[in-house]
């Protein structure tokens, strides 16, 4: 009579590797939401950048359209909603800008607000200088006295 050999993993094997499955997505998930959060980022930078360089190529060639303060607000609002809807920062950010000024002397400056204080934000002076803001920091629409760099926003992106 021939024995029946049992084949197949016990319990233990099944258990070490779970553990060392365990183990690998607790070092990979915070690895990877910081990877999309870095690619969130460049893509709002991105926003910025050419929401800005759109605004002042428009000013320049239609200077009608933006003779007032308010025609101003409302044609940079109208780029950065467009601009916004279409990208992977649609749902996770919020793009705000702030003018001064009128004519020669008109500037804009720029704030990436993250929909989770756990995220960092970005800040583009008028200069189009973008720096990375602490996380939490970014709350709202806190730009400083005539759009001034909040003091959370250090480090250059």
């Amino acid at each position: 009579m021939l024995k029946n050999k049992q084949t197949g993993f016990t319990l233990v094997e099944m258990m070490i590797v779970i553990a060392i499955i365990g183990v690998l997505a607790a070092l990979a998930l915070p690895a990877y939401q910081q990877y999309l959060e870095r690619g969130r980022l460049a893509d709002a930078k991105q926003i910025m950048t050419t929401v800005k360089q759109e605004y002042e190529a428009n000013r320049l060639s239609q200077p009608r359209d933006y003779d007032t303060l308010d025609k101003s607000r409302n044609k940079i609002n109208d780029l950065i909603r467009v601009k916004v809807a279409n990208s992977s920062v649609n749902n996770h950010y919020n793009i705000h800008a702030h003018l001064e000024g009128m004519g020669t002397n008109a500037y804009v400056v720029m704030l990436t607000q993250p929909l989770d204080a756990t995220k960092r934000g970005l800040y583009m002076d008028y200069r189009g200088t973008v720096f990375k803001c602490a996380k939490g920091a970014i709350t709202g629409r806190n730009f400083g006295e005539k759009g001034a760099k909040p003091a959370s926003c250090t480090e250059r992106f």
